[in-house]
């Protein structure tokens, strides 16, 4: 897959992808679950772009000129042009552009609307779904996942909420008793997008003793 990975600056998209990198490297669990996922060294690896070797076929991306993994921050546009088929936005959202400024506030929800999520590539009639190693197919048009802490009503996950037949949103929360934590799940819940939304739909979690995890 090609994969873009956009976060609130670049200094915080790059700690991102050194970890991934990082896991790729020198992780034994990680190696025991991906063992065919290597570095290829005959393209950049660097702190904005990994790339690992591909072995596409039947609409693969073997050939493709960009990165197996891009990591920006959101008003980067090192991104523009480029093509994706999981587009992740992780923590792009701060106090500072979501909450004091309200015209970086709208700033950041044009240029994720108007730059980053036209990179989700539309699969053409010619194009395949996206499909697991097995051959199973994992999503019929590109992934774009959204995560983060919400500091504004107006900011990034409000558009998306405000989407409920485009998006699934799972919202979680520490309950009034401090105990637990309070999930809720909106928006296409009749075909979810992905099987994690089916996954956490009825998710209840075990209470947290927080006398054991102070201690």
């Amino acid at each position: 897959f090609r994969i873009q990975m956009i976060s609130s600056a670049e200094d915080i998209a790059a700690k991102r992808l050194q970890k991934i990198a990082e896991y790729i490297k020198s992780s034994p669990e990680y190696h025991r679950i991906f063992p065919w996922v290597k570095f290829d060294p005959s393209k950049p690896n660097n702190a904005h772009a990994l790339n690992v070797v591909r072995e596409g076929q039947l609409g693969g991306m073997t050939g493709s000129i960009d990165y197996s993994m891009a990591a920006y921050g959101y008003t980067s546009s090192e991104g523009q042009g480029s093509r994706c088929d999981v587009l992740i936005f992780d923590d792009i959202c701060d106090e500072k552009n979501s909450c004091i400024s309200p015209s970086t506030r709208k700033n950041l929800l044009g240029l994720v609307t108007s730059q980053w999520l036209p990179r989700a590539a539309r699969p053409t009639q010619d194009e395949q779904p996206l499909k697991s190693r097995a051959g199973k197919i994992i999503a019929k048009k590109s992934i774009i996942a959204v995560i983060g802490t919400r500091f504004h009503e107006e900011d990034l996950y409000g558009f998306m909420m405000d989407s409920p037949e485009a998006y699934s949103t799972m919202i979680q929360g520490v309950s009034s008793d401090y105990g637990h934590l309070d999930t809720t799940i909106i928006g296409a819940l009749d075909t979810p997008p992905h099987p994690t939304i089916t996954k956490y739909r009825h998710y209840e979690p075990e209470p947290v003793n927080l006398d054991e995890l102070a201690g």
